[in-house]
Formats: structure tokens, C-alpha cells, sequence
């Protein structure tokens, strides 16, 4: 699918599509840096309380980084139409 994105050129994209990321980097300071998404996947069958129990883990490591002044989560069905998302993915 990332195959049909223009591949962008900028002094300030850190890492775009060119290497099939769908996660944006972009440098907004000479020091600092935005990440546009980061997803993630568990196995198929994982309830939505062990997925949501695994992203709160990953919630911990960004709270505990300095260098993360803000984050949003979604989790299961947030992501889409039901048939279409699966409980046990989401992204950050």
C-alpha cells in the first residue's frame, strides 16, 4: 500500500516512507523531533484486556522518557469499523 505514497523529500523528514515505515519523523528543532504514529500488533486471539494491559506498559516507557512531552493512545475497535479492526491492535 506504501508503494503508491509519494516518496517525500525534505531537509526536516527524518524518516518517511521510503523504507515502508507508515510513521512519520519530522525534526521541529534542532533538538527535537515529532513521530507522527506507531503501531501495534499482538496475537491474534489476545483479549482486548491483555492488548490494553501490554499498551499500558508501552504508556509507562513513554511517561517515563523525558524526551516525550505528550501522547494519545487507541486501542480495538476505536480504530474502525468492528469487522474491520481487530481487538487486539491499535496505535500510539
Amino acid at each position: 500500500m506504501l508503494r503508491r505514497v509519494p516518496q517525500l523529500t525534505h531537509p526536516d523528514l527524518l524518516v518517511g516512507s521510503e523504507h515502508g515505515d507508515d510513521a512519520a519523523v519530522w525534526r521541529i528543532a534542532p533538538d527535537r523531533a515529532l513521530v507522527a504514529t506507531v503501531d501495534y500488533f499482538t496475537p491474534i486471539g489476545t483479549s482486548l484486556a491483555e492488548a490494553d494491559a501490554l499498551a499500558g506498559r508501552i504508556d509507562d516507557l513513554l511517561n517515563k522518557d523525558p524526551d516525550v512531552e505528550t501522547f494519545s493512545r487507541r486501542l480495538g475497535a476505536e480504530l474502525g469499523p468492528p469487522a474491520a479492526t481487530e481487538a487486539s491492535r491499535g496505535d500510539i
